[in-house]
């Protein structure tokens, strides 16, 4: 190898490394389907046991006015976005928002499913921006999204951080699916605390811009 060469491959991954550190890893939405964790690339979580913690959520309401089929990637007809569920309002670049705010829309409202079982034809989520316990300053991070039947999981999981006066970000926590139920179902339980919360705490800016 000629010494103009070997200099040339020194700058190349020089120039890679300030790349990578400019320009994280993108995560991606984690899939459910089948009440199986799988990955953007692929790739199935070991035991269906997702170990994460939870740098930020957001609620998500978002309604199609044909049935949505789960995996369709057009945008919702209806959608909003917010920290606080109560205030929760339509995206402001929506064309035809169904109603003003979220509170008292009727599509908003049980009965208004269309397929006869009482439910909303608006969908309540909650999306998670989620890293690994052991992720650095670059690391990917992933989105998953609770259904309306994981929100009483959930409700139950925040009230414990505020009744001992903790973030999510403070923890570790295990997200599974409930097994007595026939479609995907998270449940949400804390299982320690988080060792890397001061540099996970560095990352909660990018996971916001994912939410």
């Amino acid at each position: 190898m000629s010494n103009q060469l070997a200099t040339l491959q020194k700058q190349i991954a020089a120039e890679i490394a300030k790349q990578k550190e400019n320009i994280p890893a993108s995560g991606g939405r984690i899939n459910t389907k089948g009440k199986e964790f799988t990955l953007p690339d692929g790739e199935k979580v070991k035991n269906n046991v997702l170990t994460a913690v939870i740098l930020d959520y957001r609620f998500n309401n978002t309604y199609y006015k044909a049935m949505w089929d789960g995996t369709s990637s057009n945008r919702p007809d209806c959608s909003a976005t917010g920290i606080n569920q109560e205030s929760l309002k339509p995206a402001s670049d929506l064309e035809n928002p169904i109603a003003p705010k979220c509170d008292g829309c009727p599509m908003n409202e049980w009965g208004s499913a269309s397929n006869g079982r009482g439910g909303k034809a608006c969908q309540n989520k909650v999306r998670l921006a989620l890293v690994t316990p052991d992720a650095e300053s670059n690391a990917p991070i992933y989105t998953l999204d609770l259904t309306p039947t994981a929100l009483k999981s959930f409700g139950a999981y925040m009230d414990a951080c505020n009744k001992n006066g903790i973030l999510p970000i403070g923890l570790v926590t295990e997200i599974t699916f409930d097994p007595s139920a026939s479609f995907p179902t998270c449940r949400l339980k804390a299982v320690g605390q988080n060792e890397k919360m001061e540099e996970h705490w560095n990352l909660r800016e990018r996971a916001q811009h994912t939410l």
